[in-house]
C-alpha cells in the first residue's frame, strides 16, 4: 500500500513539474497557432482570387473566341449562299438557252 502511495506521489510531482516546465510557453504556442491560422487564412482566400481571375479570362477568352467563330461561320455561309445562287442562276440560264429538242 505504502509503494502504491509513492508511486501515486512521484507521479503527481512528475505531472506538476512538467505543468511548471510547459505553462509559460502555452501563450507562445497559442499565439503561434493564430498567426499560422491568419497566414493560411490570408494564403487561401489569395489563391481563391487568383482563381476566380482566371476563371473570369478563361470564360471571357471563350466567350470572343466563339463570337469570332460565329461571325467568319456567318461569313462564310454568305458566300457560300452567292456561290450557290450564281451556280443556279448560270444553270438555269444555260437551261433557258439551250436549243430545245423536239419530239
Amino acid at each position: 500500500m505504502l509503494i502504491r502511495l509513492a508511486v501515486l506521489a512521484l507521479a503527481a510531482f512528475g505531472a506538476k513539474t512538467l505543468y511548471d516546465h510547459l505553462a509559460p510557453r502555452r501563450g507562445e504556442m497559442r499565439d503561434a497557432g493564430s498567426d499560422f491560422a491568419d497566414r493560411a487564412t490570408s494564403a487561401a482566400r489569395e489563391v481563391g482570387a487568383k482563381v476566380q481571375d482566371a476563371a473570369q479570362r478563361i470564360t471571357n477568352t471563350t466567350q470572343e473566341s466563339a463570337a469570332d467563330v460565329m461571325t467568319t461561320v456567318k461569313e462564310q455561309a454568305g458566300e457560300v449562299r452567292a456561290a450557290t445562287e450564281d451556280v443556279i442562276d448560270t444553270t438555269v440560264d444555260a437551261s433557258m438557252n439551250a436549243p430545245q429538242s423536239t419530239r
